[in-house]
C-alpha cells in the first residue's frame, strides 16, 4: 500500500512495483485468451488503464510536491517561533521551564544554571523525576538539619503533583529563589524560578521594626487595658505590670513596682483587708508550689466595697506566671438580674400553662356541648324532614280524597244546570261551577307540589315529539284568550324531545295559563326555539309583567304579586313549574319588564331519534261499545315524582327565531 507520509521517491518506486504487477497480470490473461483479437482488445483496455494511472501518478506527484513544500515552509516557521520563545525566555528576569508529559519541553539559561553544579545535567526530553533527583543532590542546595536528598527529593514530587505549588529554596550567599509550579491543559506543567533575596532581606530589617513598635505598641495596649495585667519570675518577683493591676488590688504606687515581692502584696490586702476572702492563701498559694498540678487557675475575688474581680493564673515556662484581673462586677449583677428574671419567667410559664389547661378543659367541655348540641340539630333534622315527609304524604292523600266529593259536587252541578232554572239561580250555578273549578284548581296543585316533594318517586323519562304538549294547549286556552279578547299563538313543531310527558305539560300548562290570567289586551305567544342539543320552550305576553325586585320572589308558595281583586289562585302554579324543573333537570329563564310583559323559557334536551306522533288532545273522543247512556266514566291515575338535581337560574335572552313578537312586547 501507499503511504501519504512516505518520502516521494518512495511513492513512485512503490507505483511502479505496482504498475510492473498489473502489467503482469495482464500478460497472463492474454495468454490465456486464446484469440488474436482477443489480446489486441486487452492490449488496448491496458495502454488506456496504464495511461490514466500515469495521469494519477503525475497528479499524485504534484500534489507530493506541493505538499513537501508547505511542510518544509511549516518546519522553517516553527523552527522561527521556536527561536523566538528561547530568546523572549532568556530576556525574562526568572528562570522558566515547560514540562509536556513530565518531559522537558523547553527551559532559559536561568532555569538551567540555577544550581551551578548540576546545570550540565539538565536536558531537552529529560524526565521530571530525574529532573528533581540531580537538583536534589545539589551542593548548593541548603537542606534542613533532618532532612535527606531523598525527603527532599519526595517532597519535590509531591509539590509537583499539585495543581498550584509554590516554596521556597535557599541557596548560598544567603540567596533566595521561590518555586511556582502551575499545571496547565494537556498535560504540561510549567515551574518558574523568581528570585526573592531582596524582598527577603527587606523584610527581615522590616521585622525588627515590627517588632520594637509592636513591643511599643503591646506596653501601650496594656498600660491602657481596663484589666490588670502582671507577670512573677520564678522568685515570685514583680517582672511587670499595668495600671490596672494596682487600681483593682487598691495597692499604694510603690507596691506596683517592678522588683516587689509577692509575699509583699498579699500580705497588705490581707492586712487592710481589701479581700473579704482567703481564696489567695487557701487555692492560690498550693498552685503555685505546685508543679504537678495544672498551670491555669481561675479565682473570683470580692474587694471590700463589693466588687467582684475574676482573677486568672497560667503558670510560665521558666517557673513564673502571670496574672490578669478583671471587673466582672456588671456581669454578675447582671447574670443574677437574669436569674432572677428566668425564675420569674418560669414562673409566668407556669401560671400561663395552668391558665391554658384550664382554658383547654374549658374548650374541651364547649366542644362536647358542641357535639351534643350538633347530634340534637340532625336529630330535629331528621324529625322536620320526617314531618315533612308526614306532611306531604297526608297532603297528598288529603288532596286526592277532597277530590272525589268534589267531583261529585261538580256532577250535580251539571246535572242541576241541565233543568229549568231562573235567571238569578243561572247565576248561582255559574258562580258555583267557577268555585269549584278554583278548588280543583288549587287541589291539583297541591297535589302535585306534594307529589314532587315525596321521596322514591319517580319520572317516567320518555322521548314524545313536543307538539304532544303543545297542541293540546292551544286547544284548551283558545276559547279562555278569546273571551278575554286576546291574541293566542302557538308556533308548531315536529322537534322530539327527552322528559316526562305528563310533568313537562303541567310546567307549560302553569306557564300558560298564568299568561292568559295576567294578560289584559294585547297577545300570548308559546313556540321552542332550538338551542344546539337543546330546546327552548317560551312563553311570551304582554301582561303586566313583573319587577326586577320580585322575579326571585314569584317562585315563593302562595305569593301573588298582583292583588286586584280579580281570581288569581292560590300562587301555587309557579313554585310548581321551580320545582318540576329542577327536579327534572330543566333550566328555568324568566325576563320580565312591567308595563311590557313576560317571557318564561323552559330548556328541555332533544332526542336525534324522531318517534312516532301522537294523537292529539284535539281528536274527537271515540264511542265505547257496550256503555249505556247517561254513564260516566273516571280514570283515577296516581301518579309520584322523584327529585333529580338541577339548578333554577334567572336569565335575561332575546325571543327571535320564531312567529314575529308585537313590537310593544318588551320594547327596546
Amino acid at each position: 500500500m501507499i503511504n501519504p507520509n512516505d518520502p516521494p521517491d518512495i511513492q513512485v518506486e512503490k507505483l511502479q512495483k505496482v504498475v510492473k504487477a498489473l502489467m503482469w497480470r495482464v500478460e497472463q490473461n492474454n495468454e490465456k485468451g486464446g484469440t488474436p483479437y482477443t489480446m489486441f482488445q486487452t492490449a488496448i483496455n491496458l495502454e488506456t488503464e496504464v495511461q490514466a494511472r500515469t495521469v494519477a501518478l503525475q497528479e499524485t506527484l504534484e500534489q507530493l510536491e506541493l505538499t513537501h513544500g508547505d511542510l518544509a515552509a511549516a518546519l522553517k516557521e516553527a523552527e522561527r517561533s521556536r527561536q523566538i520563545l528561547l530568546d523572549a525566555l532568556e530576556v525574562m528576569n526568572e528562570g522558566f521551564a515547560l514540562f509536556a508529559d513530565d518531559r522537558l519541553v523547553i527551559c532559559n539559561d536561568r532555569f538551567k544554571n540555577l544550581l551551578p553544579d548540576v546545570s550540565d545535567q539538565i536536558v531537552d526530553e529529560m524526565i521530571f523525576e530525574d529532573y528533581a533527583r540531580i537538583v536534589s543532590k545539589s551542593v548548593f542546595l541548603y537542606r534542613a538539619e533532618d532532612q535527606s536528598s531523598e525527603d527532599w527529593l519526595r517532597f519535590r514530587l509531591a509539590q509537583h503533583g499539585r495543581q498550584q505549588a509554590t516554596f521556597i529554596l535557599r541557596l548560598p550567599d544567603d540567596q533566595w529563589i521561590q518555586v511556582s509550579d502551575r499545571k496547565m491543559p494537556k498535560n504540561r506543567v510549567a515551574i518558574l524560578h523568581t528570585d526573592i533575596t531582596k524582598m527577603v532581606h527587606e523584610q527581615r530589617s522590616q521585622g525588627k521594626k515590627v517588632l520594637d513598635e509592636q513591643a511599643r505598641l503591646a506596653r501601650a495596649t496594656i498600660d491602657h487595658m481596663s484589666q490588670g495585667v502582671c507577670t512573677f519570675d520564678a522568685k515570685h518577683l514583680l517582672v511587670a505590670s499595668n495600671s490596672g493591676f494596682g487600681d483593682l488590688l487598691s495597692l499604694p504606687f510603690h507596691m506596683s513596682q517592678n522588683g516587689t515581692p509577692l509575699k509583699t502584696i498579699l500580705d497588705y490586702l490581707e492586712k487592710n483587708k481589701i479581700m473579704n476572702n482567703h481564696l489567695l492563701r487557701q487555692e492560690f498559694l498550693p498552685w503555685m508550689g505546685d508543679k504537678i498540678t495544672d498551670g491555669k487557675l481561675q479565682l473570683e475575688l470580692h474587694r471590700f466595697d463589693g466588687t467582684i474581680i475574676d482573677a486568672s493564673f497560667r503558670k510560665l515556662p521558666d517557673g513564673g506566671f502571670v496574672v490578669s484581673f478583671t471587673d466582672v462586677t456588671t456581669e454578675r449583677h447582671a447574670t443574677k438580674a437574669l436569674s432572677e428574671a428566668k425564675e420569674t419567667l418560669e414562673q409566668n410559664v407556669r401560671e400561663r400553662t395552668s391558665e391554658l389547661m384550664e382554658a383547654n378543659k374549658e374548650l374541651l367541655r364547649k366542644t362536647r356541648v358542641q357535639k351534643q348540641t350538633e347530634q340534637e340539630l340532625r336529630e330535629a333534622k331528621e324529625e322536620a324532614e320526617a314531618a315533612n315527609l308526614s306532611k306531604t304524604r297526608f297532603l297528598a292523600a288529603a288532596s286526592h280524597d277532597l277530590l272525589q266529593p268534589l267531583n261529585a259536587a261538580k256532577l250535580f252541578l251539571a246535572s242541576l244546570t241541565e233543568t229549568a232554572l231562573e235567571g238569578a239561580q243561572i247565576d248561582i250555578a255559574e258562580h258555583l261551577s267557577q268555585s269549584f273549578n278554583s278548588v280543583e284548581s288549587i287541589l291539583d296543585a297541591l297535589l302535585d307540589l306534594s307529589r314532587l316533594d315525596a321521596k322514591g318517586a319517580e319520572f317516567t323519562i320518555t322521548r314524545f315529539p313536543i307538539s304532544a304538549v303543545l297542541e293540546p294547549l292551544q286547544a284548551e286556552y283558545e276559547q279562555i284568550a278569546a273571551k278575554k279578547g286576546l291574541e293566542l299563538h302557538v308556533v308548531a313543531s315536529t322537534i322530539t324531545v327527552i322528559s316526562d310527558q305528563r310533568y313537562l305539560h303541567r310546567i307549560i300548562q302553569n306557564l300558560l295559563s298564568n299568561a292568559v290570567k295576567y294578560t289584559t289586551t294585547g297577545k300570548v305567544l308559546l313556540g321552542c326555539r332550538r338551542r344546539g342539543d337543546h330546546v327552548e320552550i317560551q312563553v311570551i305576553d304582554t301582561g303586566i309583567g313583573i319587577a326586577q325586585k320580585d322575579q326571585n320572589r314569584v317562585f315563593e308558595e302562595f305569593l301573588r304579586l298582583a292583588n286586584d281583586g280579580a281570581d288569581q289562585g292560590m300562587g301555587l302554579g309557579l313554585s310548581f313549574v321551580e320545582r318540576a324543573c329542577r327536579q327534572l333537570n330543566h333550566n328555568l329563564l324568566l325576563d320580565s319588564k312591567p308595563g311590557q310583559g313576560s317571557l318564561f323559557s323552559v330548556k328541555v334536551e332533544c332526542s336525534q331519534q324522531a318517534v312516532a306522533q301522537v294523537s292529539s288532545y284535539k281528536s274527537e273522543p271515540k264511542v265505547v261499545e257496550g256503555l249505556e247512556a247517561n254513564v260516566l266514566a273516571v280514570l283515577v291515575e296516581n301518579d309520584l315524582g322523584t327529585s333529580v338535581n338541577s339548578r333554577f337560574r334567572l336569565l335575561r335572552g332575546g325571543v327571535d327565531g320564531f312567529s314575529p313578537v308585537p313590537p310593544d312586547c318588551f320594547g327596546s
